[in-house]
């Protein structure tokens, strides 16, 4: 910041501000923002003797840069050739409008982020909802299917799990939504932690959950489904409704499907075709598994 004096006549406001990057930062940037330029609409920067407007100098293109979006440098510019500014003060002032734009331009993108980011979770578990779902699987199915599919990062297969609460009804018509609402967020965690090794959980409604998880090398439908009872037997192990004098025994019942990189039955079919036949063959996997479960 140049040190300068006050000249006579000459009004001078300095105000630093500091403000997060979110919605409440942005909004007391804008705030402050609006009350200075009213203030200076009320004084129409005149001098002391009210006479004449007040001359453009350095102050007065400081000032506008700090609160208001009415400089720009086209007019930086135009001082400079009109020699209302020396090169010294409009490399500041050129540096110091640099800052301002990046500043309100992170805040917004701040902002455009969360809010996506807030359109893909589910509010009650804090995972992905259907939204964020159907995006990251296009996403990795338009990846696996590609033919330039070269990247280290790109799978060789994913698997698509189903789960499924098993007499979930039942946990709310005797214990409540409260108690149904801690069970969601209890399974959540146990899938979350699946999870860590790579791949992304969502809810997408009610009492159902789906994992997607990417994988490297060789699979075959045998080892997809050993993966599929050892997640199933680690989240039920785990699962029961613990809530003051509430010890309720919960399960899950899952279904999996796989797709693997260069399927022959996957070349001809859109990315959409390809995940609602995955979509399909889980849900059918799923219900096979509660219903064995049922029959035991």
């Amino acid at each position: 910041m140049c040190p300068h004096s006050e000249s006579n006549g000459d009004l001078f406001l300095r105000t630093e501000l500091f403000y997060p990057l979110n919605y409440e930062g942005l909004g007391l940037y804008y705030q402050k923002k609006k009350r200075f330029e009213i203030m200076l609409e009320q004084l129409e920067f005149f001098s002391k003797d009210d006479s004449k407007p007040k001359k453009l100098d350095y102050l007065t293109l400081e000032k506008q840069i700090d609160f208001s979006d009415s400089v720009d440098s086209a007019v930086l510019n135009d001082a400079l050739t009109k020699n209302i500014i020396t090169v010294q003060e409009y490399g500041f002032l050129a540096n110091k409008l640099l800052v301002r734009n990046e500043i309100i331009q992170s805040e917004l993108v701040g902002i455009t982020n969360k809010s996506i980011e807030r359109a893909d979770t589910d509010t009650l578990t804090g995972i992905s909802n259907r939204r964020g779902l159907d995006k990251y699987l296009l996403n990795v199915v338009k990846r696996l299917t590609e033919s330039n599919h070269n990247r280290e990062s790109d799978p060789d297969y994913i698997l698509y799990f189903l789960i499924d609460v098993d007499d979930f009804k039942q946990v709310n018509d005797t214990f409540g939504h409260t108690s149904g609402d801690m069970a969601l967020q209890k399974i959540s965690k146990l899938l979350e932690k699946e999870a860590e090794r790579g791949g992304l959980v969502a809810r997408t409604g009610g009492d159902e959950f789906f994992f997607v998880k990417e994988g490297h090398g060789l699979i075959s439908q045998k080892t997809a489904n050993e993966i599929c009872e050892r997640i199933q037997a680690a989240i039920n192990k785990n699962l029961s409704l613990v809530s003051g004098d509430i010890n309720f025994p919960l399960s899950v019942s899952m279904g999996c499907s796989i797709l693997i990189k260069n399927d022959n039955d996957a070349s001809n079919k859109t990315t959409e075709e390809i995940v609602n036949i995955l979509t399909n063959a889980s849900d059918e996997a799923m219900y096979l598994n509660k219903k064995e479960k049922h029959n035991r």
